[in-house]
């Protein structure tokens, strides 16, 4: 993988990718409000992750990543990624964030995501709430909550689930 280090892309059909200028990453957004985080960073959880306990080998471990190939071209073979929605990390895999993602399972994540479903444009309450103790996150997201009722997608309560 190679991050081209530009502020932002518009794709055809409602996809955007914002690059970062200061990170190793970028993120995809798509029209069902959710975002895919990718990141090659120093600290993300991918093969060139640096991180050590003491700050002196941090620094001599740091300069010499700073002089490798990985660190000059930002390529990694695998990647950390994240599921967003409306801005807050949903689980996926059993995680917040998952690690030392190959590139078929970054193309799996991303199409998973790309086919979560979104809000209903009418707030339609048609699935139950199993577990009230949801409830505030539901309404966190943005979620229309009415007794045990919602208008949340079931395949986004069970991700909500998992992260409790």
């Amino acid at each position: 993988m190679q991050v081209i280090n530009s502020k932002e892309y518009k794709v055809k059909q409602g996809l955007d990718v914002r690059c970062h200028d200061n990170k190793a990453g970028f993120c995809v957004s798509f029209n069902n409000n959710v975002e895919v985080s990718v990141q090659i960073g120093e600290g993300n959880y991918h093969s060139n992750r640096l991180v050590c306990a003491d700050e002196k080998q941090k620094e001599k471990r740091r300069k010499a990543w700073k002089d490798s190939d990985y660190y000059k071209g930002r390529t990694s073979p695998n990647c950390e990624t994240a599921i967003l929605f409306k801005g807050k990390f949903l689980s996926y895999k059993g995680h917040d964030v998952q690690g030392w993602q190959t590139m078929e399972q970054l193309v799996e994540t991303l199409v998973y995501a790309m086919n979560l479903p979104n809000a209903p444009e009418r707030k339609d309450l048609t699935n139950t709430i199993d577990d009230m103790s949801l409830v505030p996150r539901l309404k966190q997201f943005g979620w229309a909550v009415a007794g045990n009722k919602t208008d949340c997608p079931e395949q986004i309560i069970e991700m909500i689930k998992e992260q409790d």
